[in-house]
């Protein structure tokens, strides 16, 4: 799930994130025979709009994510 689809009222309580690299549903996923990935742009913006407009202050990855992801981040974001 995006996390446009989120209420701000959930969003503005995270402090952390550690994301999917895959906006798919865990049940597309499981047992899938290739990794499935969001575009890494896309899924990088995504995280710096958590950072930029809720405040969350850990940003980091989970299932997929490498570090491709990590660096998009690192070099997009805006202190």
């Amino acid at each position: 799930m995006r996390a446009s689809e989120q209420p701000d009222t959930v969003l503005s309580r995270f402090i952390g994130i550690q994301a999917n690299a895959s906006s798919f549903d865990q049940s597309d996923l499981d047992g899938a025979a290739t990794l499935r990935l969001d575009d890494i742009p896309d899924w990088g913006k995504q995280m710096i709009e958590l950072n930029m407009k809720y405040g969350v202050k850990i940003l980091g990855g989970c299932c997929g994510t490498g570090t491709r992801h990590l660096q998009f981040i690192v070099d997009n974001i805006t202190v």
